[in-house]
């Protein structure tokens, strides 16, 4: 697979590691820091905002690719 980004790339592997029926519908964020890529974070400042957030801030991790989040969450369907 082509590199798409550090987000698409963990939502990808993901999907390699629960093929049959994902990881169930908006649980892709919780499945994301184990499947990121081994890649310098120094390159992606928003990626740190995201993964050690300040105080009690919401936050929302989405792969930027919304086929890529549906093959993740649900599986090839």
């Amino acid at each position: 697979m082509a590199r798409v980004s550090v987000t698409g790339d963990a939502a990808y592997r993901t999907y390699e590691a629960y093929p049959v029926l994902g990881v169930g519908l908006g649980n892709y964020a919780f499945y994301f820091p184990q499947m990121m890529p081994d890649t310098p974070l120094s390159t992606s400042p928003e990626l740190l905002r995201l993964l050690l957030p300040e105080g009690n801030r919401e936050r929302l991790i989405t792969p930027k690719n919304f086929y890529l989040r549906l093959l993740a969450e649900t599986g090839p369907g």
